[in-house]
Protein backbone atom coordinates (compact mmCIF):
# COMPACT_ATOMS: atom_id res chain seq x y z
CA UNK A 1 0.00 0.00 0.00
CA UNK A 2 2.64 2.48 0.71
CA UNK A 3 4.42 1.97 -2.15
CA UNK A 4 1.21 2.80 -4.46
CA UNK A 5 1.42 6.01 -2.57
CA UNK A 6 4.85 6.65 -3.60
CA UNK A 7 4.30 5.60 -7.16
CA UNK A 8 1.16 8.19 -6.69
CA UNK A 9 3.75 10.89 -5.44
CA UNK A 10 6.63 10.20 -8.15
CA UNK A 11 3.66 10.39 -11.16
CA UNK A 12 2.01 12.98 -9.47
CA UNK A 13 5.67 14.81 -9.72
CA UNK A 14 6.26 13.94 -13.20
CA UNK A 15 2.88 15.26 -14.01
CA UNK A 16 3.72 18.48 -12.83
CA UNK A 17 7.10 18.52 -14.44
CA UNK A 18 5.63 17.30 -17.97
CA UNK A 19 2.97 20.21 -18.14
CA UNK A 20 5.88 22.53 -17.40
CA UNK A 21 8.61 21.58 -19.63
CA UNK A 22 7.25 18.51 -21.71
CA UNK A 23 10.03 16.27 -19.88
CA UNK A 24 10.53 14.40 -17.29
CA UNK A 25 13.42 14.09 -15.12
CA UNK A 26 15.21 10.81 -14.98
CA UNK A 27 15.14 10.15 -11.49
CA UNK A 28 11.75 9.45 -11.38
CA UNK A 29 12.01 6.47 -13.55
CA UNK A 30 14.49 5.61 -11.23
CA UNK A 31 12.53 5.47 -8.23
CA UNK A 32 9.76 3.59 -9.86
CA UNK A 33 11.54 0.96 -10.70
CA UNK A 34 13.90 0.88 -7.39
CA UNK A 35 10.22 0.44 -5.65
CA UNK A 36 10.33 -2.42 -7.78
CA UNK A 37 12.10 -4.52 -5.33
CA UNK A 38 12.92 -6.96 -4.88
CA UNK A 39 14.32 -7.54 -8.39
CA UNK A 40 13.48 -11.05 -10.16
CA UNK A 41 13.95 -12.22 -13.50
CA UNK A 42 10.32 -11.57 -14.12
CA UNK A 43 10.80 -8.12 -13.10
CA UNK A 44 13.97 -7.14 -15.50
CA UNK A 45 11.99 -9.38 -18.40
CA UNK A 46 9.12 -7.62 -18.20
CA UNK A 47 11.33 -4.06 -17.80
CA UNK A 48 13.10 -4.80 -21.05
CA UNK A 49 9.57 -6.00 -23.36
CA UNK A 50 8.06 -2.57 -22.70
CA UNK A 51 11.69 -1.05 -23.56
CA UNK A 52 11.98 -2.96 -26.71
CA UNK A 53 8.17 -1.92 -27.65
CA UNK A 54 8.71 1.83 -27.16
CA UNK A 55 12.38 1.82 -29.26
CA UNK A 56 10.41 -0.52 -31.80
CA UNK A 57 7.92 2.43 -32.01
CA UNK A 58 10.53 4.94 -32.06
CA UNK A 59 12.23 2.93 -35.00
CA UNK A 60 9.16 2.76 -37.33
CA UNK A 61 8.65 6.30 -36.64
CA UNK A 62 12.14 7.22 -37.92
CA UNK A 63 11.32 5.14 -40.99
CA UNK A 64 8.67 7.32 -41.81
CA UNK A 65 10.08 10.79 -40.98
CA UNK A 66 6.61 11.41 -38.41
CA UNK A 67 7.20 13.25 -35.07
CA UNK A 68 7.43 10.64 -32.33
CA UNK A 69 4.17 9.25 -31.43
CA UNK A 70 5.14 9.59 -27.83
CA UNK A 71 8.37 10.83 -25.82
CA UNK A 72 11.14 8.50 -24.29
CA UNK A 73 10.22 10.05 -21.00
CA UNK A 74 6.69 8.30 -21.03
CA UNK A 75 8.72 5.34 -22.29
CA UNK A 76 10.74 5.12 -19.23
CA UNK A 77 7.65 5.57 -16.72
CA UNK A 78 5.98 2.53 -18.58
CA UNK A 79 8.56 0.62 -18.53
CA UNK A 80 9.30 1.33 -14.84
CA UNK A 81 5.88 0.72 -14.22
CA UNK A 82 5.65 -2.58 -15.85
CA UNK A 83 8.89 -3.50 -13.35
CA UNK A 84 6.12 -2.65 -10.45
CA UNK A 85 3.14 -4.50 -12.02
CA UNK A 86 3.72 -6.37 -14.55
CA UNK A 87 2.92 -6.51 -18.12
CA UNK A 88 -1.22 -7.08 -18.16
CA UNK A 89 -1.12 -3.56 -15.41
CA UNK A 90 1.17 -2.06 -17.46
CA UNK A 91 -1.09 -2.37 -20.94
CA UNK A 92 -4.53 -1.40 -18.67
CA UNK A 93 -2.48 1.55 -17.64
CA UNK A 94 -1.73 2.46 -21.24
CA UNK A 95 -5.27 1.60 -22.03
CA UNK A 96 -6.81 4.24 -19.94
CA UNK A 97 -4.01 6.80 -20.34
CA UNK A 98 -4.49 6.53 -24.47
CA UNK A 99 -7.90 6.69 -24.40
CA UNK A 100 -8.02 9.87 -22.19
CA UNK A 101 -5.32 11.65 -24.33
CA UNK A 102 -7.59 10.97 -26.92
CA UNK A 103 -10.62 12.64 -25.41
CA UNK A 104 -8.14 15.75 -24.34
CA UNK A 105 -7.35 15.37 -28.35
CA UNK A 106 -10.68 15.60 -29.40
CA UNK A 107 -11.77 18.37 -27.11
CA UNK A 108 -8.73 20.49 -28.57
CA UNK A 109 -9.49 19.48 -32.47
CA UNK A 110 -13.27 20.69 -31.76
CA UNK A 111 -12.42 23.74 -29.93
CA UNK A 112 -9.55 24.58 -32.34
CA UNK A 113 -12.27 24.14 -35.00
CA UNK A 114 -14.78 26.32 -33.42
CA UNK A 115 -12.05 29.19 -33.40
CA UNK A 116 -11.58 28.61 -37.36
CA UNK A 117 -7.54 28.83 -35.37
CA UNK A 118 -4.48 26.93 -37.48
CA UNK A 119 -2.48 26.84 -35.10
CA UNK A 120 -2.63 23.84 -32.94
CA UNK A 121 -0.19 22.88 -30.79
CA UNK A 122 0.58 19.35 -31.89
CA UNK A 123 2.56 17.89 -28.59
CA UNK A 124 0.98 18.03 -25.12
CA UNK A 125 2.23 16.25 -21.60
CA UNK A 126 1.31 12.87 -21.72
CA UNK A 127 2.65 12.11 -17.82
CA UNK A 128 -0.56 13.60 -16.47
CA UNK A 129 -2.76 10.57 -18.39
CA UNK A 130 -0.35 8.13 -17.05
CA UNK A 131 -1.43 9.27 -13.96
CA UNK A 132 -4.81 9.33 -14.27
CA UNK A 133 -4.37 5.88 -16.35
CA UNK A 134 -2.24 4.64 -12.84
CA UNK A 135 -5.70 6.12 -10.53
CA UNK A 136 -8.17 4.41 -12.96
CA UNK A 137 -6.86 0.81 -12.82
CA UNK A 138 -6.18 1.01 -8.98
CA UNK A 139 -9.64 2.20 -8.55
CA UNK A 140 -10.72 -0.42 -10.81
CA UNK A 141 -8.14 -3.06 -8.81
CA UNK A 142 -10.11 -1.96 -5.67
CA UNK A 143 -13.66 -2.98 -6.96
CA UNK A 144 -15.27 -6.03 -5.76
Amino acid sequence: MLRHFFILLILTYASYKDLKSLEIPDFCFVLIFILSWPFTTTTIVHFFCVALVYIFIIFLASLFDKPLPIGMGDAKLFASLASCFGLDTCFSIFCAASVTAGIYASILLIKNHANKDDTLDKSFAFAPFILIGYLVVQVYCLLP
